[in-house]
């Protein structure tokens, strides 16, 4: 007899927070989705904490008190407070420093609810602490991979690459959000194949929906130019995302098409240097960034918008190309990762080299032109996002991936 995965434990080091609403918001919709189906699903979020005492022997700010359990669209969270370790050569171990904190929480709630699998998110961290939590509770695990996790981080920090390594030969399924990534993990343990699967992101279907309002409102609303063919970019602000890359583009602009304007929507905070880059390449008439928004804003903006850019030199399988896709959007993206996949290799949005500011701003100049070729591409972009990237496929591929545990 097939048994029946219903109760999950979730561990995942990125989850929407009162403080952090939007963090991981698509792990969120793919859980929601699953609860609703009438899994039972359980969150350990591990939050870094800095007591008082500690905060006196480094630079980190004392975290203050963090809530240990609040519900979210029926689902209980608990905020696990963890002790990090600060700097970039102990950060590497942040995945086992946060096993003592885990462990006790997850074997109380094992024995009250009596959990069937184990499901983590990040190799290196989390999804390796869920090997081992599976292991300790005599529990399987799924462990899910999303990008640098796979692509980047292994390649150029050893201890990286031996958790990771560690964790793909033993989860008991692995998953990742693009058929690249799984590409590189077959690369590296081909013997598991049948153990790893592809589940991408999702995006939520009611915030792509159009609304009765009109362009030049949503512009004014969130101080965007009326005038001007609007470039948007949503996502982490760092130079991993190409943002040197769009200023470049920015800089071109005003040569070769002084009609644009370009909105950064995403946190700045990792990347200070940004405001006197901006000021420094003279950009501050072509450029506004609007720090982070809630997913309903940003999929107004992107009605508001002419074309999404993502210039990324790595990525998974972005949750912003997705939206875009699912807003009649057209996209402009680099040809890295899980975007080719995404894009149809071109067939559904336009791909560039990254790193190629000349072809990104001519390409960016060929899309936000609404020829009968660029409406075709977002037609189709549309139609797939709707299929392939709502919460509910996002389930039915992660009931698959339950199934096939029996």
């Amino acid at each position: 007899m097939k048994k029946e995965y219903r109760r999950i434990l979730v561990i995942s080091y990125m989850y929407p927070s009162p403080e952090r609403p939007y963090s991981g918001i698509y792990i969120h919709r793919q859980l929601r989705e699953l609860q609703q189906r009438g899994h039972e699903i359980t969150v350990l979020n591990p939050v870094p904490w800095v007591p008082h005492l500690a905060s006196r022997f480094t630079r980190r700010s004392p975290s203050g008190v963090v809530p240990h359990r609040y519900v979210l669209d029926d689902i209980a969270v608990y905020r696990i407070p963890v002790l990090p370790l600060w700097g970039s050569s102990a950060a590497r171990f942040n995945g086992a420093a946060y096993l003592p904190s885990l462990l006790p929480t997850a074997a109380l709630l094992h024995k009250r609810h009596g959990f069937d699998v184990v499901y983590g998110h990040e190799l290196h961290r989390t999804g390796f602490d869920a090997v081992i939590l599976g292991k300790a509770l005599r529990l399987p695990s799924i462990a899910m991979g999303h990008g640098s996790d796979v692509h980047t981080l292994p390649l150029h920090d050893t201890v990286i690459g031996t958790m990771v390594n560690w964790t793909v030969r033993h989860a008991d399924r692995v998953v990742v959000s693009s058929d690249n990534l799984r590409e590189i993990l077959l690369g590296m343990q081909p013997e598991r194949e049948d153990k790893l699967f592809v589940n991408p992101g999702c995006i939520d279907n009611s915030d792509t929906e159009w609304k009765s309002e009109t362009v030049t409102g949503v512009r004014e609303e969130f101080g965007l130019p009326t005038d001007k063919q609007l470039v948007l970019f949503v996502g982490r602000i760092i130079p991993q995302k190409g943002i040197q890359d769009l200023l470049q583009v920015a800089m071109l602009s005003r040569k070769n098409n002084k009609n644009l304007h370009f909105v950064l929507v995403g946190p700045c905070d990792e990347l200070p240097a940004l405001p006197k880059m901006i000021r420094e390449m003279q950009l501050n008439d072509l450029i506004t960034c609007t720090g982070i928004l809630p997913p309903a804003s940003v999929a107004r903006i992107m009605r508001a918008c002419d074309t999404l850019v993502l210039p990324s030199h790595c990525e998974g399988s972005p949750v912003s190309v997705m939206e875009a896709m699912a807003s009649y959007l057209p996209v402009v993206a680099t040809t890295v990762g899980g975007i080719p996949d995404m894009l149809d290799h071109g067939v559904a949005g336009y791909l560039v080299r990254p790193r190629d500011a000349d072809a990104l701003s001519a390409t960016i100049n060929q899309a936000i032109t609404q020829t009968r070729e660029t409406i075709r591409r977002s037609q189709r972009a549309h139609a797939k996002a709707h299929a392939t990237y709502t919460a509910a496929a996002s389930a039915d591929r992660f009931e698959t991936i339950l199934a096939s545990l029996n």
